[in-house]
C-alpha cells in the first residue's frame, strides 16, 4: 500500500504550499502577493483620485482644466479596471500536482501534463531583473531593493521542451536573501522531486 505524502516542515513553512488529500499544490509567493496588493491599492488611489477630481472639476493636465469631467472619470473607472484585471494576472497562476500529473495555470490558461512525459524537475539561475519586497527590521517594515539573479523552477519534458512553473520564482541564493540556505524554489522543486518519485514508485 502506498504510504502517504507528507512535507517536510521546512516545505510546510513556505507560504502557497498547500498538501491536502493527494494534492500537492503551489500558488503565489509571499513576495507576489504582497506586491500585487501594494500595486492594487496604489492604482486603485489613482483611479478613485483621478475619478473624484473629475467629477469635482479640479482635474487639470499640465495646467489646463479638463472641461469634460465624464471623460475623466472614464478614464479613472478605465484604469481602475486595469488594476484589477493586473492583480488577477499576478495571483492567478498556480501549480497542482496529484499522482497522474501537473496542472500548471498561468494568467490566461491551464495545460496538464501527465507524469510519464516529465523526465525532470529543476531550479535553474536566470538574469532577469526583477524587484523584491523585502521584509524591514524585526519584519515591520517593507522596503524594495533590485535583484539581478533569480531562481526558477522548471519541468523538463521527455521529447526536450523546458516549462517554466510559474509559482517558482525567488532570489537565487547568491543575493543572499536566502540566508545561505535554499531558496524558496529550490525547497518547492525538491518538495514536486519527491512528489513525483512517490506517485511514479
Amino acid at each position: 500500500m502506498l504510504q502517504p505524502f507528507t512535507l517536510t516542515p521546512q516545505e510546510s513553512f513556505l507560504y502557497g504550499v498547500h498538501l491536502e488529500a493527494e494534492t500537492l499544490s503551489f500558488s503565489a509567493s509571499g513576495t507576489q502577493v504582497v506586491q500585487a496588493i501594494a500595486m492594487l491599492t496604489l492604482e486603485t488611489l489613482l483611479a478613485v483620485g483621478l475619478v473624484v477630481s473629475s467629477l469635482n472639476g479640479s482635474l487639470d493636465v499640465g495646467g489646463t482644466p479638463v472641461n469634460n469631467r465624464a471623460a475623466g472619470a472614464w478614464v479613472g473607472v478605465g484604469l481602475l479596471v486595469v488594476a484589477v484585471v493586473l492583480t488577477y494576472v499576478r495571483v492567478r497562476p498556480r501549480v497542482e500536482a496529484d499522482c497522474d500529473g501537473l496542472s500548471i495555470r498561468s494568467a490566461w490558461s491551464t495545460r496538464r501534463v501527465g507524469w510519464a512525459a516529465v523526465s525532470d524537475v529543476a531550479a535553474l539561475e536566470t538574469t532577469r531583473k526583477r524587484t523584491a519586497v523585502l521584509g524591514g527590521p524585526g519584519w515591520i517594515g517593507l522596503r524594495m531593493r533590485a535583484v539581478t539573479s533569480w531562481s526558477v523552477g522548471v519541468l523538463v519534458l521527455s521529447d526536450g521542451v523546458v516549462l517554466q512553473l510559474p509559482c517558482f520564482v525567488a532570489a537565487s541564493r547568491g543575493e543572499g536573501l536566502s540566508l545561505g540556505g535554499a531558496t524558496s524554489t529550490e525547497l518547492k522543486v525538491a518538495a514536486l522531486q519527491r512528489f513525483r518519485m512517490h506517485c511514479i514508485s
